[in-house]
């Protein structure tokens, strides 16, 4: 999910973490290997997840099970939301282990998906899901956001209609967007709609409750829609705050297509 440069080696040590768990762990279905590895990555965090906030309402959960089952029906909700008889694929930028790809796989296999993640660490370990589990539909790549070309050299040729991009606690990691990497995509030759769940809500509703994180996500979509490339922004800071605690209280969900 990370993709800040800065972040790279750190977030390899992490995701190589997921990696290990899952080679060295039998499971008995996908199902429980998703399961199994989602509550062993938050194994050290469990006090964060008590809450959540879904819609502007407080979502109050006993566990992670819980929290991962509401969390997980959010971002599943929204894409399906998004998704009409003319989208071709749905591509997660900043997927790490494949959390949010293996969910989506879970509720339509049907779906083709794409998982961008800059980390090797993390690829490898959505490889694990794809090549263990036969996941014919499911697709890993390398991307970085801050230089996109190696994603637009990847789709540009694909005979498609319309795709979904989102990004769940990606954007986060890099600290300054380059507009410019946005331009590219949205210079792609099909219909684009965005979504995504970042935690920089005091961008649109200050004040700022925790430092670090992104800090220019909102004024890069300011000029993307002053020069007419998206409409439609949709930026609800009560859409999905993730945790009490951490990133997550500063979440905001948004959405917006290509012009």
């Amino acid at each position: 999910m990370k993709n800040d440069t800065t972040q790279k080696p750190g977030y390899e040590t992490y995701w190589g973490g997921i990696t290990q768990f899952l080679t060295k762990n039998e499971f008995s279905s996908l199902k429980g290997a998703w399961e199994s590895t989602n509550l062993f990555e938050q194994k050290d965090a469990q006090n964060h997840y008590r809450q959540l906030v879904i819609d502007g309402k407080n979502v109050n959960v006993d566990n992670g099970e819980e929290y991962l089952k509401v969390k997980s029906e959010y971002i599943s909700n929204k894409i399906t939301s998004l998704i009409t008889n003319k989208t071709d694929c749905i591509i997660e930028l900043g997927s790490g282990w494949g959390r949010n790809i293996i969910s989506n796989h879970l509720l339509n296999p049907k779906w083709e998906l794409y998982g961008g993640e800059l980390t090797d660490e993390g690829q490898r370990s959505l490889n694990y899901f794809i090549e263990k589990y036969n996941l014919s539909n499911v697709n890993s790549f390398y991307f970085n956001w801050c230089d996109v070309s190696s994603f637009c050299d990847l789709f540009k040729g694909k005979d498609y209609k319309e795709i979904i991009i989102y990004s769940i606690h990606s954007i986060e990691q890099v600290s300054n967007l380059d507009v410019e990497q946005f331009r590219k995509i949205l210079s792609l030759p099909f219909k684009i709609k965005f979504f995504h769940v970042e935690p920089c809500s005091w961008q649109w509703v200050p004040p700022r409750k925790i430092n670090g994180w992104n800090e220019n996500f909102k004024e890069v979509l300011d000029i993307l829609e002053k020069e007419k490339l998206i409409k439609k922004v949709n930026a609800n800071p009560n859409g999905c705050k993730l945790n009490l605690q951490g990133s997550g209280t500063e979440g905001i969900s948004i959405t917006y297509e290509k012009s």
